[in-house]
């Protein structure tokens, strides 16, 4: 993120205003959990004027609703009404602003709250959590992912039939076998820079992942500067059981895995939701989930750790959004840990069977059995 100008505190919520750039599909994330209703977005947009005519130009929304967040294209679409007049539109009209990288904007808000800023904090820190790319494949099929701090942003998926090693085919297997792997070399090589990079994982069986390993130092040494080559340290292989993206969750939870990516913030999500389920099962009065269990929790004043999906904290109005967070803060105050997950991780994915909220107790509280679910709850239960 690169900071243009800012007229607010750092760490005391109050209103103000931020001028910025996002500068990768991070960023933009960080923004789409930012950005609500009720704030001033100032940036550029397009508007049709005439049937011949579309006009380039800079308004000033009062956003009504972040409709959605494209991490593949890395765009956020935010819809408003104009709430400054310019030389096309006059104010109360529809328009839609769609912030992408690299692209200027100015952004307001009545009340900066501490979960706003801290993440906004977050995105101007100069120690960034470390970028990881994934490898997962098994013969025939293999999936790139690359995940930052907030977002795990999954690239097309390689499809190439292998057909198995079988006496009569041996010479095809192999020949379909090099054109798969030289295929997912060239992948890795268009979307991942190994400058960068701080860890490169490929995950597959014992032979399939030193083979991808080869491909990639090969792939590598046809290139003037062979940057896979001198970055190499940075690769580590790891078994996975399959190809698809549902073995991630497989691949970080290997220990070796996780001690390499000791320090990175999904890791440590990742980590802290097996936490919870190993809390379910050797003391469940010590692990509660759902709004109205953990809510009743806080108030007891048991809570030793919070986890808590920033799908749902998008999803507060703000009249609630006000009460949950000094329900987070006092949390915080007498000691305990909060984790905002990222809903585009796959922990924020296991998060969200449990209603995106869950917490683990300091002390055995049985009594939060007897409490009534919410009718939502009820049914998804």
């Amino acid at each position: 993120m690169k900071l243009i100008s800012r007229d607010i505190s750092g760490d005391r919520p109050g209103n103000g205003f931020v001028e910025m750039t996002c500068e990768n599909v991070d960023d933009l994330a960080n923004m789409y959990n930012i950005i609500r209703a009720g704030d001033v977005v100032t940036s550029f947009s397009q508007r049709r004027i005439t049937k011949y005519y579309r006009a380039h130009c800079e308004f000033v929304i009062s956003v009504t609703e972040v409709t959605c967040f494209d991490e593949l294209t890395g765009e956020l679409t935010i819809k408003g009404t104009i709430c400054e007049a310019n030389k096309y539109c006059h104010t109360g009209l529809c328009q839609t602003i769609i912030l992408g990288k690299n692209q200027k904007f100015k952004l307001y808000k009545e009340l900066w709250d501490t979960l706003d800023l801290r993440r906004l904090n977050e995105c101007f820190g100069v120690n960034r959590p470390p970028d990881v790319a994934v490898i997962v494949a098994h013969a025939g099929i293999a999936n790139l992912c690359l995940i930052s701090s907030s977002v795990t942003l999954w690239k097309t998926p390689i499809r190439y039939y292998v057909p198995h090693k079988r006496k009569d085919h041996a010479a095809v297997h192999e020949i379909r076998m090099e054109k798969f792997l030289l295929k997912i070399a060239e992948h890795f090589i268009k979307h991942v820079d190994m400058k960068t990079v701080k860890r490169v994982i490929i995950a597959a069986g014992f032979v399939l992942r030193e083979k991808i390993y080869r491909a990639l130092i090969t792939a590598g040494e046809r290139r003037a500067n062979n940057v896979v080559a001198e970055q190499n340290w940075k690769i580590m292989l790891t078994r996975a059981s399959s190809g698809f993206p549902h073995a991630l969750a497989e691949v970080l939870s290997n220990k070796i895995v996780k001690a390499a990516l000791d320090g990175c913030k999904f890791q440590s999500e990742f980590d802290v939701i097996n936490e919870f389920y190993e809390m379910m099962r050797v003391n469940e009065y010590r692990a509660v989930y759902g709004w109205t269990h953990t809510l009743f929790a806080a108030e007891m004043g048991c809570i030793g750790t919070l986890l808590i999906s920033d799908a749902l904290i998008r999803s507060w109005d703000p009249e609630n959004r006000l009460k949950n967070v000094k329900i987070i803060e006092d949390i915080e105050h007498s000691g305990g840990r909060v984790h905002i997950i990222s809903s585009m991780h796959v922990g924020g994915k296991q998060l969200s069977l449990i209603h995106n909220i869950a917490a683990i107790l300091y002390r055995e509280a049985p009594e939060i059995d007897d409490i009534p679910l919410s009718d939502d709850e009820a049914v998804d239960g």
